[in-house]
Formats: C-alpha cells, structure tokens, sequence
C-alpha cells in the first residue's frame, strides 16, 4: 500500500487532499497545527506539528515510518 504525507489536513484543500488518497487506496499520515484531527479515518494517522519546527518534521516523517514502514 502507498502512503502519501498531507500538511494542512484539517484545513479544506488539505482534508480534501487526504480523503482522495484514501479514497483511492492510500495510506496517510497528516500534518497540522490543530491538538487533534477534525475527524477519525481508517488508515488515516494524524500528527500534531508545525511544519516550521525541524523537530516536528522528524516526529512526522518518525511517526509515518513507525505506522506504515519503511518505503520501498
């Protein structure tokens, strides 16, 4: 399964984003400022972080990894 990273994903070009990922077999790990997500999905993770802070990148790549595994 092919996982894409969506930044922004509370917001609606992002939410967007990821509902067409999974709604096409994708896996999603997303990315936004908010505490939580605005909605729970399945094969759908969510990371809290600002994309402007090197440590929540690494927490968000971390946790996509951790998730749904190494690429290939």
């Amino acid at each position: 399964m092919k996982t894409a990273i969506v930044t922004g994903c509370n917001g609606g070009i992002g939410f967007a984003t990821v509902e067409k990922f999974l709604d096409n077999g994708w896996s999603v790990v997303g990315m936004d400022v908010a505490p939580e997500c605005i909605e729970k999905l399945e094969n759908f993770t969510y990371v809290q972080g600002d994309l402007s802070k090197s440590a929540d990148r690494e927490n968000l790549i971390n946790e996509a990894v951790k998730v749904f595994g190494t690429p290939r």
